[in-house]
């Protein structure tokens, strides 16, 4: 009976060290998916600032093309004004 007792025991005990391990190894598993995670959500705030920079450099894009065009007209409008002073000019 020692000797089924021992085998028995043995076993046990060799389950146990599997299941320590086990539980070591989950354990390991689990800090190294929190840290993916943390890796992740940086990335995903990087991505943000990246996707706002985008949108903010596109909307001075469509401001400066509207000064551009503002200026474009003025420059226009005061040439035909220099144009009509010099005819005004000649004229006299």
């Amino acid at each position: 009976m020692a000797d089924s007792s021992r085998a028995l025991f043995e076993g046990l005990k060799a389950n146990t060290e599997a299941l320590v391990d086990a539980g070591l190894a989950s354990q390991q598993a689990i800090v190294s998916s929190q840290e993916a995670i943390r890796a992740l959500q940086r990335a995903g705030a990087e991505v943000t600032k990246m996707a706002d920079a985008a949108i903010d450099a596109q909307d001075e894009r469509e401001d400066l093309r509207e000064t551009v065009a503002r200026l474009e007209t003025l420059v226009i409008a005061q040439g035909n004004d220099l144009r009509a002073l010099r005819e005004r000019l000649d004229n006299r």
